[in-house]
């Protein structure tokens, strides 16, 4: 994954798969803390900034604890802080006194088919806040539930490669954290007055979240999903703070709207979706299937 600031710069997300990976002084995390690995011996999230020339790199380090860890999404605020969302396997992914959430909640055995990483212990995801500078964690959280969260291996919807880590994170005008991605968990957290308070089916279900900047407090949490597997991955935030998302589904039941372009599931392995908030993020105000008798993502 990438990113880019107001400036020009590059940011890069990748895994780093040894210890050889070229970290700067001062950097947050110069050393690699492996993880579960497969045939690979583990591995953590790296992240670069580049001049906007590609010359050099202005800053570059790990980011991971004692499992796997990849990040799936990155987005760079008003102060050149760098927001991340990635999945994790590690019981020790950094987490500063008065996150969120502290610990890994875990789930099952999965390993995602190519990537190199192996959670055999299962998935959460991370959200995390790195300075300006690169040097400081400023904030960090996991986020998960008893089952495996914040990777797509459902049925229909895993199909190409990679498919499992798509997700991204979002800024809105007040700079808090939005998160867009899916869970298996049936017992993730959602807030009071959720637009879907439950888990609505099959192996997975579209999951959106919002945090405060700080990523201290978890202010907004929704499932999106029907009684089969359904994904959100990806979405954007108009200049009225609704958010909008799509993903992709395999359910007959989600709750599209009244003037919805394709009211219904059109067949095949699977549809695409489209979605927007209500401004209060009550309800799902506006939802569309897209797709046709065939495969559509």
């Amino acid at each position: 994954t990438a990113t880019f600031d107001q400036l020009g710069f590059l940011y890069a997300g990748s895994t780093a798969f040894g210890n050889q990976f070229p970290v700067t002084t001062g950097a947050y995390q110069t050393q690699w803390a492996g993880g579960a690995g497969q045939q690979n011996g583990g591995t953590d999230i790296a992240i670069t900034k580049y001049d906007t020339t590609g010359t050099f790199l202005v800053w570059s380090t790990y980011l991971g604890g004692d499992g796997d860890e990849m990040p799936h999404s990155l987005i760079v605020d008003g102060n050149d802080q760098l927001v991340l969302l990635g999945t994790t396997g590690s019981t020790d992914f950094p987490t500063p006194a008065g996150a969120y959430d502290n610990s890994f909640a875990g789930g099952s055995t999965v390993t995602p088919p190519g990537l190199g990483i192996s959670y055999p212990n299962g998935s959460d995801m991370v959200v995390a806040r790195l300075s300006a500078d690169g040097s400081a964690l400023i904030g960090s959280t996991y986020l998960g539930g008893t089952a495996n969260d914040g990777l797509n291996s459902g049925v229909g919807l895993k199909f190409n490669y990679a498919d499992e880590v798509r997700g991204e994170a979002l800024l809105d005008a007040q700079g808090r954290v939005w998160v867009v991605s899916c869970t298996q968990t049936q017992n993730m957290p959602v807030t009071p007055g959720a637009a879907q308070p439950a888990f609505g089916g099959g192996s997975h279900d579209g999951y959106v979240a919002r945090f405060n900047a700080q990523l201290t407090q978890l202010q907004y949490a929704s499932y999106l999903g029907g009684s089969a597997p359904d994904a959100c991955y990806n979405g954007e935030l108009d200049d009225q703070g609704r958010l909008y998302v799509c993903g992709g589904t395999v359910s007959g039941d989600l709750p599209a709207s009244a003037s919805a372009v394709q009211g219904s599931f059109n067949g095949g392995a699977a549809d695409a979706f489209a979605a927007r908030l209500s401004a209060n993020a009550s309800s799902w105000e506006r939802l569309t299937y897209w797709g046709s008798s065939g495969y559509d993502q």
